[in-house]
């Protein structure tokens, strides 16, 4: 089968997390085919488990981002709700579908089918014009949470960026990213994808799903250009590896703004109010 392993494996691994979680007492299983259509063939993978199922207005929702079957879920069985946001994006990125067929009480059938060819990539989005970097004014430095799994990345970023006037946090997975976001509050995050136990996907989901946190913009830098899935999940930006240094410091001016400098309007019925 020609695919792309990663996203293949993190589609399943999602699917079989759920069927499990979701299955107290009972089977999960894991099906696979190879059908041959009148012109080509495809492959067919099944994820079923005779769990608690769903109900069809809890199935219209299950691909929407932070989105759970309904607010027991969250509760009882914790989560952010991204998996199956991600898993179809990538099914689709593969040329593929995902559906799913539940009853309550019956359990979950999830059916991912992908085409056993290789698949022309999407049209890349056109390039994103750099911005001019502009350096910090003394005195108001600014703080960048980075979070990446790569020692490496971090050395690049805090040469580029503390000489622009930014002081750097460092997190090298997603657990320490989410503490540090909490805790102390940066101006801005750079978030990598590809990161072992918490990804950045489930990062990004669970910084935009708390409110202390929600607002914090966050770039996300990754080996592989999904600028439309973090776009959807709530990025400010995306960025592909090797990182454009320019590009980067220019991002986190534009985002990171300066001290002071907001602007809040008020207004009522009676009075319109500016507090700066």
């Amino acid at each position: 089968m020609y695919t792309d392993l990663t996203k293949l494996k993190q589609s399943l691994v999602n699917l079989l997390s759920n069927a499990s979680k979701f299955t107290q007492n009972g089977t999960v299983t894991l099906a696979m085919r190879r059908e041959m259509l009148a012109d080509n063939a495809r492959f067919i993978f099944r994820v079923i488990d005779t769990g608690i199922g769903m109900s069809e207005e809890q199935k219209s929702r299950l691909f929407q981002a932070f989105t759970q079957a309904d607010a027991s879920t969250t509760r009882n069985y914790g989560g952010t709700g991204l998996g199956l946001t991600i898993s179809k994006h990538f099914c689709t990125m593969l040329g593929g579908s995902i559906e799913v067929a539940s009853e309550p009480g019956k359990g979950s059938e999830f059916t991912i089918t992908l085409p056993d060819a290789e698949h022309e990539a999407a049209q890349q989005p056109s390039a994103i014009p750099k911005l001019v970097p502009r350096g910090i004014p003394h005195g108001e430095e600014l703080t960048v949470l980075v979070v990446d799994d790569d020692e490496s990345v971090h050395h690049l970023l805090e040469n580029t960026l503390e000489r622009e006037g930014y002081r750097l946090l460092h997190a090298y997975d997603g657990e320490q990213a989410i503490e540090l976001a909490r805790s102390a509050a940066p101006d801005v995050i750079t978030l990598d994808v590809m990161m072992p136990r918490v990804d950045g996907w489930s990062v990004l989901g669970q910084l935009k799903s708390a409110p202390e946190t929600a607002r914090i913009p966050v770039i996300m830098i990754s080996i592989l250009d999904e600028r439309t899935l973090g776009y959807s999940m709530g990025a400010s930006e995306f960025m592909t590896k090797p990182v454009d240094r320019s590009r980067l410091v220019a991002l986190v001016q534009q985002f990171a703004g300066r001290p002071g400098s907001d602007v809040v309007l008020i207004v009522d019925d009676r009075r319109t109010y500016a507090i700066s």
